[in-house]
């Protein structure tokens, strides 16, 4: 789940296969998060889901600076459990 500020209008322009699985992927207003003229604030909340063999993995959610995002960040988390990280991207015209 992708959390962005009120009244700023998102959409998912391209993803990958997921692991043969796809994704459940969806956008939420967060009125905490707050949206200027030039940049924005963006959470992802993640969760990936395993069986009992694959319980416990790491998983990093990580922002990389790419021209769009503007502010580098991380967090390691471990499968069946939600891992949160946000950053700010630049808002496009």
């Amino acid at each position: 789940m992708f959390r962005v500020p009120p009244k700023v209008t998102a959409s998912i322009r391209d993803q990958d296969e997921g692991f043969g699985k796809g994704y459940a992927i969806s956008i939420v207003t967060d009125k905490t998060l707050k949206a200027t003229g030039t940049r924005l604030d963006v959470v992802a909340d993640v969760y990936v889901p395993a069986t009992i063999s694959g319980k416990n993995q790491p998983i990093l959610v990580e922002w990389i600076p790419d021209g769009m995002v503007e502010v580098a960040a991380s967090k390691m988390g471990k499968t069946n459990n939600w891992i949160t990280v946000g950053t700010k991207i630049k808002r496009r015209p």
